[in-house]
């Protein structure tokens, strides 16, 4: 019986041909990604995954059929394959470069004409093309580069994985978490009651004192309604998010300021409004909740998709090429004037359309601001 014995020709062709490059940039993708929700302190979830990673697995495979049958060389696609993946799966990561490096800002000064959307496929197309007429142009099989580029993707690989175990938690949390401990049999009196927020709108003292604007019209008109208006009312947070997260579970916060726009943090506090007290109250004495806002909150989905927000929206989709393009898209088609028409008109409704239970409305009403 012959025994088998790999040879070092064998190794070496081995090593050669063995194609991990574009399996590593998927994985290096997933793992680096994931790490953000780690360091929300917060529990990946399998479906919010899985999905991506089989679509983008999936598509990763089709890509390179199609190239390999358009080159006719397994390691000339596979490196093209490997420069695809890395520029639309870490594409946000290279716009901020740019950002970073002032280079959008120049083509924003000087380039007026150009469009983001038309800059994201000029970058796109800018560090393709050199590639592809050079693997198209190259007479030589490249098994050296295919080797460089399984040993540099492993080792990123390895050191994404082992950085996982010195991550730092940094996230958002409450001060002081409030248990609503109300006995359920004394509420006696369950009128329907509207959370309504007129986000960037200017209080009545402030149209008065700076812009000599009497708005006494809707006030009136809100009191006459039964209405509650904290009307000289301050959030001590400057961005949306932070004050909803503090004002439905009705405590501060507890975070780094240096911190304050993190991903990690846009993680843990989509995570406080989602599971906050106050909704929680409101179901467990009966309450039916309508959600017109742009919040995922216990199962009610958001209404809308706020277009400040959308980069701390799906985790994965944000940092690839689609959800970049996804959000410009959604950024110039948004109408933010018929969507808070919208909510208006189901503000006045709701009451005609309620089953009997008392309803508990969340209505945000985004007004046209800076982030």
């Amino acid at each position: 019986m012959k025994r088998f014995v790999l040879k070092k020709y064998d190794l070496k062709y081995i090593r050669e041909e063995l194609i991990i490059h574009p399996l590593n940039i998927i994985l290096l993708f997933f793992i680096s990604t994931s790490s953000i929700i780690f360091e929300a302190d917060l529990t990946i979830n399998f479906h919010e995954t899985a999905i991506p990673f089989f679509i983008i697995s999936a598509s990763g495979i089709a890509i390179y059929f199609l190239i390999r049958w358009i080159i006719k060389d397994r390691i000339k696609s596979a490196i093209l394959l490997t420069a695809i993946l890395f520029i639309t799966l870490f594409f946000r990561d290279i716009y901020e470069l740019l950002a970073y490096s002032g280079v959008t800002k120049l083509v924003s000064d000087y380039l007026i004409f150009v469009s983001e959307l038309f800059f994201a496929i000029i970058i796109v197309v800018l560090i393709l093309t050199p590639i592809i007429i050079w693997l198209y142009k190259s007479k030589r099989k490249l098994l050296k580069l295919n080797s460089y580029l399984n040993l540099l993707t492993t080792i990123f690989l390895l050191i994404e994985i082992i950085g996982l175990e010195f991550i730092e938690v940094t996230k958002v949390e409450l001060k002081n978490k409030i248990d609503i401990k109300e006995p359920l049999d004394e509420i006696t009196s369950k009128p329907d009651v509207y959370f309504i927020i007129l986000d960037g709108y200017t209080g009545f003292s402030g149209l008065q004192k700076y812009w000599n604007f009497n708005n006494n019209d809707l006030k009136k008109f809100l009191n006459n309604s039964g209405f509650f208006i904290a009307e000289n009312g301050k959030t001590i947070y400057n961005v949306t998010n932070y004050s909803i997260a503090s004002t439905l579970n009705m405590s501060e916060l507890n975070f780094e300021v240096d911190n304050l726009y993190a991903k990690s943090c846009y993680l843990s506090l989509a995570n406080i409004i989602k599971k906050n007290i106050v909704v929680e109250f409101f179901n467990e004495v009966g309450y039916d909740f309508i959600n017109l806002s742009f919040h995922d909150i216990y199962d009610t989905m958001k209404f809308y998709q706020d277009i400040y927000f959308l980069k701390s929206g799906n985790i994965y989709q944000s940092r690839t090429i689609y959800g970049h393009l996804y959000e410009i898209q959604n950024e110039i088609n948004a109408d933010m004037a018929c969507i808070n028409l919208d909510i208006f008109n189901r503000l006045k409704t709701i009451q005609n359309s309620s089953n009997g239970e008392p309803t508990f409305i969340y209505a945000h009403i985004t007004k046209p601001h800076p982030p």
